[in-house]
């Protein structure tokens, strides 16, 4: 196995089957993402819920949300300094 890594055409291969790979999972989860976020907040919000169901979920959300905000905040940086390149 090892003897084929070294040909760049199964290597070239391996990137393109990968890549679509990834990005069909992305289309999926971008597609599923909405109605798994309702279905935290309707488990964080449920008072009959129990308790560690809730905390989870409620953490889940939390952090999710500060992981979108860290990674907007990473992608403006880049961008203005790409920008400041530029000039």
């Amino acid at each position: 196995m090892n003897g084929y890594f070294h040909d760049s055409d199964f290597v070239a291969e391996v990137d393109k089957a990968t890549t679509a790979m990834m990005e069909e999972a992305t289309r999926k989860t971008q597609h599923n993402l909405s109605g798994a976020v309702d279905v935290l907040v309707e488990i964080a919000t449920n008072k009959e819920a129990n308790d560690y169901a809730r905390i989870t979920a409620s953490k889940i959300l939390i952090d999710s949300a500060l992981k979108l905000i860290e990674v907007t905040d990473i992608l403006r940086r880049i961008t203005a300094l790409e920008g400041a390149g530029n000039e």
